[in-house]
């Protein structure tokens, strides 16, 4: 798709576009020669597709959506968090599928194929993108919150992996 360290430069423009589309399961695909195949479910519940040079995306202000009030909902926003985590994995995309409650992403880390499930709730979105203008305002937990409890953690810990 793109050098690894502009995953979150390039999937926080695109989120920005997508969330201005009311875009839901997402799919993005590496088409090869910079090309970039999106494809997503809208509001009206067509399926839009649109082909992408990475320079395009490079090109758009992923500000200027939210400075329209059309940030839009669905997990679009969550792209950037997710490129944040295939940059510091060193992971290669070839196609990155929105699933109900996961990014799949597939692709190569150090010449090897690995399909990762990344998981919405532990993607966390920057604390910058709620000072934007227009952004909601958010109000601090009178408490920390509660972690969700760790799915197979019975056999972490029979693997000992997990106190």
């Amino acid at each position: 798709m793109a050098e690894s360290s502009q995953y979150e430069t390039m999937l926080e423009r695109l989120g920005a576009f997508l969330g201005s589309q009311g875009a839901r399961k997402i799919q993005i695909s590496d088409e090869g020669g910079g090309f970039l195949l999106v494809s997503w479910q809208s509001d009206r519940g067509a399926r839009q597709q649109r082909c992408f040079r990475e320079s395009d995306l490079m090109r758009l202000d992923p500000h200027a959506f939210v400075r329209r009030g059309t940030t839009g909902s669905g997990h679009a926003p969550l792209l950037a968090p997710l490129g944040r985590e295939l940059d510091r994995v060193g992971m290669d995309v070839a196609r990155i599928d929105e699933k109900t409650d996961v990014f799949q992403v597939s692709g190569t880390i150090t010449g090897k194929y690995f399909n990762k499930r990344f998981e919405h709730c532990n993607l966390v979105v920057d604390d910058e993108t709620l000072d934007e203008p227009g952004a909601p305002e958010v109000q601090a937990p009178s408490a920390p919150p509660v972690p969700p409890a760790p799915r197979f953690a019975p056999l972490l810990r029979r693997m000992r992996l997990r106190p």
